[in-house]
C-alpha cells in the first residue's frame, strides 16, 4: 500500500514511522543506483530515471521517485518533508552531523561546508538531496558506475527515509526540524537508553522479506526402457512449486491528543462586615458568606503509538514452462510445460489502515471546591494527565490481509494498538514428477551420432494474477546440472548366406564356404539382432533387437542374381534394399554365373546415418561409424545331371527309339536315370522308361521279356551346368561290369574281356586295353538338335576366335563349317574302361553369353561328381531305385550307375550269323 504522507493524517496524529525490515546475507547495509539512459559524463538536463536498490533490493518509491538531475548527481527523496518543517533539514548520527537549505548546492557537514554541485530541492512536497551528500554525511564515499554498473557503498551507513529501518541504522524525525539516523547496534543503543524511554528511538521486531528461488531444478534425460540410445527420450524436470518474494511493513506511528480537561471549581470564603460593638465602635466580623464558581480548562498531550502491516510487495510467481537446449532434439530445443500443475491459491487485500479515536475535549474532570477562608481562593494547578489518557482509548488498526494456500499469512481483524504480526509464507515444496514432465521426445533421424554433448535449459515462472507491486512479469532461471547426452544409433549386422549341401556335387566340398549353386535359390539372412556394446558397461545394448535403429537392410552380390521366383534379374555389384523386417530373403543364381569363390557383401545402414558415413564390422561400436557391414565366403557350384539313354543299337530296341523301322527321326522317348528331375520334382516320364534298362524295360508288343544282347553299343547324353565350356574341359566316366544271375540278386563284379584280331582275350582296363572309340555328334542317329548345333558353332566363334581371326571370318559361314564339317568328325572318346568326353562333344542350352574365365582342365581332379560327391548323390536324386522287378518278377539289388543289363546268352553276332533252314 502507499505510505501516508504527513499531510494527510488526520485526527491530530502528527507523525508516522515507517520500517522496512529487509537485510542482506552478512547484515551490511548496500546503497546502489543504478541509471536508465547514460552515466553521469553523458547527463542531459532532462532528468533520468535512476533505481535505488538496497542490498541490491530495489525499493520502493510510491509517490517522488529518485532521478539523475542535469548535472549528473543522484536526486534521493527524504520523506520527512511537510508544511511544518520549512526549509531547513538535516541530518544527524552518531558520529556526523548534515546542515542543509533548500536551494542551496552547499551543505555543512561537520561543521564544514561542502559544495555538491547541485541544488537541493523541494519537489513533490519531498526535499531531494544528492545520494553523495547523504551518504557522504555519513562519512562514507559514493561514486556512480559510469558504464551503468551497481555502485555498492564501502560503509553501511545509509540513509534510507524518514522512519525508516535497517538491521543497522535507523532514521526519525526530531521537533526542530532535523532528520536524526542513528544506529540500531546493541551496545549504542545502550547508550540512548533515555531517548528511547521518551520515544525517539523504535528498533526492528521481526524480520519480513523472503524470496524464494529455485534452489533445485534438474532436468533427467532417460532412454526409453533404459536404454542408453537415442530414440525417443523422456524429459523430467523437478523444481520448486512457485517462486514468492514478499515484502511486509510495519506501518508505525503515533497520534498526538491535544484533551482539554475541564475541571469545575466552587471557591467559597467569608467577606467582612462592619459590626457594632458595645461602646459604640465598630468592628470587622468575617461572617458574609461568598462562593464562587469557575472553571479550569488545562491542555494535555496524549500519545496513543499504533502500527499495523502492510503489503509492500507480494510477488507470486507460477510455473510457466521449462525449455531444454538439447542437440539431440528436434530444432535442438523442447519447450516442457506444466502438466497437473496446481499454483498456490491466495488471497491478498490491501485494506489496512490505522483508525485513531475521536477526540472528546473538553474532558470534565471531577468537581473541586475550595474554601479561602476570609479571602478569595483561588483554583488549585492540579495535573489532571491521567484523566486525558484515561479519556483517549488506543488507535484501532487493521492490517492487509493474505491468506496463502488456506494458511492466514496477515490477519486483518481490527484490534487496538498493534496489528498482529504476519507469520512467514509457507515455503514451497516440490513439484510432482509428473508435473514437469515430456516422454516420447522423439529423435530426428538426422542427427548424427555425438557423444557427450551439453545439455542446457531455462525455466520461466509468470506472475500470478493477484501480485501486488511486483516489478517483473517473468522470471526465467538458467537450470543448470543437466546430464549430457550421447547420440549413438546402434546397428548390428550378423548376416549369413545359406549352404546348399543338399545339392553339392562338389568332389571336393570347401566347408569354409557356403555352397551356391547354379540356377537354384539360396536364403540370404541378415537378421536385425545381435551383440554390440557389454550391457554391463552400456545399459539398453549387449545382444538383442535393434531393428527400429536400422534405415536399411543391403546385400550386395558380385555376380547376377534374380530376386525370388526369377521376377526380376538385378545385375551384379548392385546394393539390393531388404526389408528391415525381413529376416530371410530368396534369390535364384542364374545358369551363367561362373563358377568360383565369391564375398558377398552386407551393410545395415542407422536411421542417422549422414551421406558421407563410415562403417564398422558387425557392429557400430565406434559411434563415429553408422553402418555394421559383413561378407559372407561363397563359392558357385554348377551341376551334373539329366543322364539319360537315347538310343540302343539292337534292332529288338529300334521301334522304341524310332519311328519306323530304318527312319533316322527320333521317338522322343529316352530312359531317365529315374522320375524326377534336377532338383528332385517330378519330371513325367513314366515306366518302363527309367534305368537300367533290363527285361520289362521295352514297351513293344511281343518284347516284354527282351533284354539288349551284348555287343550292341547305346547311346546317352546328360547335361551339366556351370564352367563346362572351355577348350579343356570334359567328362570322364569310368565304366564297371558286374554279373547277375537271371533269377536276380545281388551284382557280383567281373572283369571283361574283348578279342581282336591279334588278340583273344583283352582284359578291358588293362595295359593292353588300346581300343579307341570314337563319337560324331552330328551324325544321323545320334538325335542331336540342329539348334544347339548351330548355337554351338556361333558361340565357338564368339569365344574360341580372336578379334583378328573374327575380323577375317564371316561368323555365319564359320558356324555352317562347324555344322557340315568339323561336327561330322569322329573325335576319341577312349576305350571300354574310361570314357573321355571333351568340348567337341558338347552343345550349349540356355543362355548363349557365358563368362570367359575358365579353370585349366585336371583329370586327376575331377571338379564335379554326378554319383560320388561327398555330400550328395545327384544320381539318387533324380530318383534312381536300388532294387527293381524285371518281367519275371525277380528282384534285383543295384548300384548307383548301374544302366543297362546284358543278356549274357545272346550276342549281336546272333543276328548276323548264317543260318541253315530245316
Amino acid at each position: 500500500m502507499a505510505y501516508p504522507a504527513f499531510d494527510e493524517l488526520t485526527n491530530g496524529c502528527q507523525e508516522a514511522m515507517y520500517v522496512l525490515r529487509s537485510f542482506d546475507e552478512a547484515g551490511a547495509m548496500m546503497f546502489t543506483a543504478v541509471g536508465f539512459g547514460g552515466s553521469a559524463a553523458h547527463a542531459a538536463t532532462t532528468p533520468k530515471q535512476v533505481e535505488v536498490l538496497l542490498n541490491t533490493v530495489k525499493m520502493k518509491f510510491p509517490d517522488a521517485k529518485p532521478f539523475q538531475d542535469g548535472q549528473g548527481s543522484v536526486m534521493v527523496p527524504i520523506r520527512f518533508v511537510s508544511e511544518a518543517l520549512g526549509a531547513k533539514v538535516g541530518i544527524k548520527s552518531k558520529d556526523h552531523t548534515v546542515d542543509m537549505t533548500i536551494g542551496q548546492t552547499t551543505a555543512t557537514v561537520d561543521g564544514q561546508k561542502k559544495d555538491y554541485g547541485t541544488q537541493i530541492i523541494l519537489k513533490q512536497n519531498r526535499t531531494f538531496v544528492p545520494l553523495r551528500l547523504v551518504s557522504e554525511g555519513l562519512g562514507q564515499k559514493v561514486e556512480w558506475d559510469k558504464i551503468g554498473r551497481w555502485d555498492k557503498q564501502k560503509q553501511p551507513h545509509t540513509l534510507l527515509a524518514q522512519g525508516w529501518f535497517t538491521t543497522k541504522y535507523g532514521a526519525i524525525l526530531q521537533g526542530n526540524g532535523r532528520v536524526m539516523v542513528f544506529s540500531l547496534d546493541p551496545k549504542f543503543l545502550e547508550k540512548n537508553e533515555e531517548k528511547e524511554n521518551n520515544g525517539t528511538v523504535f528498533a526492528p521486531k521481526v524480520e519480513g522479506w523472503r524470496y524464494y528461488f529455485p534452489t533445485l531444478f534438474t532436468i533427467e534425460l532417460e532412454p526409453d526402457e533404459g536404454k542408453a540410445i537415442i530414440q525417443h527420450w523422456t524429459t523430467n524436470g523437478q523444481s520448486k512449486e512457485y517462486l514468492v518474494q514478499n515484502t511486509f511493513v510495519e506501518m508505525s506511528g503515533i497520534c498526538t491528543y491535544t484533551v482539554v480537561v475541564e475541571e469545575n471549581w466552587t471557591l467559597t470564603w467569608k467577606d467582612p462586615r462592619e459590626v457594632p460593638t458595645a461602646d459604640g465602635g465598630t468592628r470587622t466580623v468575617y461572617d458574609v458568606p461568598r462562593s464562587k464558581p469557575d472553571v479550569r480548562r488545562p491542555t494535555y498531550q496524549v500519545v496513543r503509538p499504533y502500527s499495523y502491516w502492510a503489503i509492500d510487495e507480494l510477488s507470486v510467481y507460477n510455473i510457466q514452462k521449462a525449455t531444454l537446449m538439447q542437440y539431440a532434439f528436434s530444432g535442438e530445443q523442447i519447450n516442457i510445460l506444466p502438466s497437473g500443475y496446481e499454483p498456490p491459491e491466495f488471497q491478498a487485500e490491501t485494506t489496512g489502515y490505522f483508525y485513531p479515536a475521536n477526540n472528546p475535549s473538553p474532558v470534565i474532570a471531577p468537581s473541586r471546591s475550595k474554601d479561602g477562608g476570609t479571602s478569595e481562593p483561588t483554583m488549585d494547578e492540579d495535573n489532571l494527565q491521567s484523566v486525558a489518557e484515561a479519556a483517549i482509548p488506543d488507535v484501532q488498526v487493521e492490517n492487509d490481509s493474505l491468506i496463502f494456500k488456506g494458511q492466514t499469512i496477515m490477519n486483518k481483524q481490527r484490534v487496538a494498538k498493534s496489528g498482529p504480526q504476519p507469520v512467514n509464507i509457507p515455503a514451497p515444496g516440490e513439484i510432482g514428477k509428473d508435473v514437469l514432465y515430456s516422454p516420447y521426445n522423439y529423435i530426428p533421424s538426422n542427427k548424427v551420432n555425438k557423444k557427450d554433448e551439453v545439455s542446457t535449459g531455462t525455466i520461466e515462472f509468470i506472475m500470478a494474477a493477484g501480485s501486488i507491486n511486483t516489478e517483473e512479469e517473468e522470471l526465467e532461471y538458467e537450470i543448470n546440472g543437466i546430464n549430457t547426452v550421447t547420440v549413438h544409433t546402434p546397428v548390428v549386422n550378423y548376416s549369413a548366406v545359406s549352404d546348399d549341401q543338399p545339392h553339392n556335387q562338389k568332389t571336393k566340398p570347401n566347408m569354409s564356404r557356403s555352397a551356391l549353386i547354379l540356377d537354384r535359390p539360396f536364403i540370404v539372412r541378415i537378421p536385425t539382432s545381435g551383440q554390440h556394446l557389454d550391457v554391463t558397461q552400456y545399459p539398453g545394448y549387449g545382444n538383442r533387437d535393434y531393428a527400429k535403429y536400422f534405415r536399411a537392410k543391403q546385400v550386395r552380390f558380385p555376380f547376377d542374381v534374380y530376386t525370388e521366383n526369377k521376377n526380376q534379374l538385378i545385375p551384379k555389384d548392385t546394393w539390393i534394399n531388404v526389408p528391415v523386417d525381413q529376416l530371410d530373403t530368396t534369390f535364384e543364381l542364374p545358369v551363367w554365373v561362373d563358377e568360383g569363390d565369391y564375398q558377398v557383401y552386407f551393410r545395415n545402414i542407422a536411421e542417422n546415418a549422414p551421406v558421407d558415413y563410415t562403417y564398422e564390422q558387425d557392429a557400430n561400436l565406434n559411434l563415429a561409424n553408422h553402418a555394421a557391414v559383413d561378407q559372407v565366403s561363397v563359392e558357385v557350384i554348377g551341376r551334373l545331371y539329366d543322364f539319360h539313354i537315347t538310343d540302343i543299337a539292337d534292332y529288338n530296341w529300334e521301334r522304341v527309339f524310332r519311328t519306323y523301322i530304318g527312319s533316322k527321326d527320333s521317338t522322343g522317348m529316352s530312359y531317365w536315370v529315374g522320375q524326377n528331375g534336377i532338383d528332385g520334382a517330378p519330371r513325367g516320364n513314366n515306366e518302363p522308361y527309367t534305368l537300367p534298362i533290363r527285361a520289362g524295360s521295352n514297351p513293344l508288343t511281343g518284347m516284354k521279356n527282351v533284354a539288349v544282347k551284348t555287343g550292341y553299343h547305346f547311346k546317352f547324353d546328360f547335361k551339366t551346368m556351370g564352367n563346362m565350356f572351355g577348350t579343356k574341359d570334359g567328362i570322364r566316366i569310368t565304366t564297371t561290369f558286374t554279373y547277375v544271375s537271371k533269377d536276380g540278386g545281388s551284382p557280383i563284379p567281373v572283369d571283361l574281356y574283348y578279342k581282336t584280331n591279334d588278340q583273344p582275350f583283352i582284359k578291358v582296363g588293362s595295359p593292353e586295353d588300346k581300343v579307341e572309340r570314337y563319337v560324331i555328334l552330328n551324325e544321323r542317329l545320334r538325335s542331336v538338335p540342329q539348334g544347339d548345333i548351330k548355337n554351338a558353332g556361333y558361340w565357338r566363334y564368339d569365344q574360341y576366335l580372336t578379334a583378328d581371326q573374327q575380323a577375317g571370318t564371316d561368323r555365319d559361314l564359320y558356324m555352317r563349317n562347324y555344322v557340315l564339317k568339323y561336327t561330322k568328325k569322329a573325335t576319341p572318346v577312349g576305350g571300354y574302361a574310361q570314357l573321355l568326353l571333351p568340348e567337341q562333344l558338347k552343345t550349349l542350352i540356355g543362355p548363349k553369353e557365358i563368362p570367359s574365365n575358365a579353370t585349366n582342365g585336371n583329370l586327376q581332379n575331377p571338379h564335379l561328381q554326378y554319383i560320388n560327391a561327398p555330400l550328395m548323390n545327384q544320381w539318387r536324386l533324380e530318383g534312381y531305385r536300388p532294387n527293381i522287378l524285371d518281367s519275371f518278377m525277380n528282384v534285383f539289388n543295384l548300384r548307383d550307375g548301374d544302366i543297362v543289363f546284358y543278356n549274357a546268352d545272346q550276342s549281336s553276332r546272333d543276328d548276323f550269323s548264317a543260318q541253315a533252314p530245316h
